[in-house]
């Protein structure tokens, strides 16, 4: 689920605007919803909202919709203008929101970028977003998902363990505290009905993420 819920929350592609229209990121969601076991209730309202959302952008031109998707985009998270809904944590969670802005790197963003670096992460050259941006931090969730995955596959359990803690750690300590409020204020101010759902999904998964940690 990170994994598409970065792609989502991501400056919108060519690929999303077509895995839209032909259904096929609706479908990986659902699938995955329905994978983890999520309430039946919430599965539902969710495939009811993608389905609103499939109808209304039925045999539409990727490259139309692409261009739909970018606006909307800009006006929830980028501008001109002042910017509705922040994709930052730091503007959500800074003692004092306005010296991120100044400073760039402030107490969270350096707080996500130890957090990468424990990890064994760097961000690549040429990215222009802060690290604490949504998308990069479900992408670096993905990242310590998968590769857990793979320590259990090959029965390595120690390093899946190590996979796990910093999942949760991150998740705690980052995710949950924005996450879902964030995920509201998209729904609350988004025109697109894409981003409507995208966050229903988004705050739904995080619900259950959080019940999962605690158990």
């Amino acid at each position: 689920m990170y994994q598409l819920l970065a792609i989502g929350f991501a400056d919108p592609t060519l690929a999303l605007s077509r895995g839209l229209i032909d259904g096929g990121f609706q479908t990986d969601a659902l699938a995955v919803m329905e994978g983890l076991r999520m309430p039946p209730s919430a599965v539902s309202q969710v495939a009811s909202s993608f389905q609103a959302v499939t109808e209304s952008i039925d045999n539409a031109d990727a490259g139309a919709f692409y261009h739909q998707l970018n606006v909307a985009y800009a006006r929830l998270f980028i501008g001109p203008g002042p910017v509705v809904v922040s994709p930052y944590e730091s503007i959500h969670t800074d003692e004092d929101p306005s010296a991120s802005g100044i400073l760039i790197v402030g107490p969270v963003t350096s707080a996500v970028l130890k957090s990468y670096r424990q990890a064994g992460v760097s961000l690549l050259m040429g990215i222009n977003d802060p690290p604490d941006h949504m998308a990069i931090e479900l992408e670096f969730l993905y990242y310590l998902c998968d590769n857990e995955a793979g320590a259990w596959k090959t029965k390595d359990l120690a390093t899946a363990e190590k996979w796990r803690g910093l999942q949760s750690a991150f998740t705690t300590d980052h995710l949950l505290k924005w996450g879902p409020p964030f995920c509201r204020q998209v729904r609350d101010a988004t025109r697109e009905s894409f981003y409507a759902v995208l966050s229903l999904v988004a705050e739904t998964f995080f619900s259950w993420e959080s019940n999962f940690l605690r158990q």
